[in-house]
């Protein structure tokens, strides 16, 4: 499953959320399932101490992302599904 992530922290917290990042990029690039996969990659909403990226992966990786960030960071994650393919469900729900 695709989901958007939204990150926010407080503004004082910046330095420990950019530390904290650079823990979870180097283990990104070492390789691990631990998280889920970058569908779009994190970029920070300027000014606004937020992030937002698109995964895919499972709850377990979510829950996974949320546990390394916890204290520090809160987490909204919305589904997404691709238009096409929830067109065709809706078609078929519709019959």
């Amino acid at each position: 499953m695709k989901y958007l992530a939204i990150a926010e922290w407080c503004p004082e917290d910046t330095d420990k959320v950019f530390d904290r990042a650079k823990v979870s990029f180097a283990e990104r690039e070492k390789g691990t399932d631990k998280y889920p996969e970058f569908v779009f990659p994190s970029h920070v909403l300027m000014g606004k101490n937020k992030t937002v990226q698109v995964y895919e992966g499972s709850a377990e990786q979510l829950s996974n992302v949320v546990n390394h960030w916890v204290g520090l960071v809160k987490w909204k994650f919305i589904p997404i599904l691709e238009t096409p393919k929830h067109m065709e469900l809706y078609e078929k729900r519709a019959k």
